[in-house]
């Protein structure tokens, strides 16, 4: 039997978690407090491509306002840019690979994306999966914005806002 000192076991796991928190994607936590204003908007930057996220603002939940900016970053962006540079990577096109966002959350709200997304995958089945995002995270939601430097923009990565209005983030941001 092999024997190794629980100190070098110890320190290499020390060594791969600081290595992992190291080269991680960039990212942004935000908490939503409340509904977004309706006028609001959010744009992503990296210093060379911009996207402005999509939402629709819903005034009874913050998690709902959660799950529509995480869905359609999700679905209209991270998938569309990440299926065209496996394309790319692949050999299918002569395109260039994009750097991309893509969203997650935490607590009631990431229990929802995962209920969701059985939902989806019974579809058809007669399973019924019933899920009200108006009663998910009311009153406070997380909203975790990942960045994918897949073109190797050298940034700033920036998060722009016209209103900040029930968005929660330390230091307070200026619009």
């Amino acid at each position: 039997m092999l024997y190794v000192p629980t100190y070098v076991i110890g320190a290499f796991l020390i060594l791969t978690g600081l290595l992992g928190y190291l080269i991680q994607d960039p990212g942004l936590s935000l908490k939503l407090k409340g509904p977004l204003a309706s006028d609001a908007q959010f744009i992503l930057s990296d210093g060379v491509e911009k996207h402005e996220m999509d939402f629709i603002p819903c005034p009874e939940s913050a998690g709902e306002n959660v799950w529509w900016i995480a869905h359609k970053l999700n679905e209209d962006h991270a998938g569309v840019v990440s299926q065209k540079n496996f394309a790319t990577e692949n050999g299918a096109n002569d395109n260039e690979l994009r750097s991309f966002w893509y969203a997650s959350s935490r607590g009631e709200t990431m229990e929802g994306f995962l209920l969701e997304s059985q939902r989806y995958n019974n579809a058809g089945t007669g399973e019924k999966i019933s899920l009200d995002w108006t009663e998910i995270d009311v009153n406070s939601s997380a909203l975790r914005i990942i960045y994918k430097n897949a073109a190797g923009n050298p940034g700033p990565v920036s998060l722009t806002s016209n209103n900040w209005e029930n968005v929660d983030i330390e230091p307070p941001l200026e619009p």
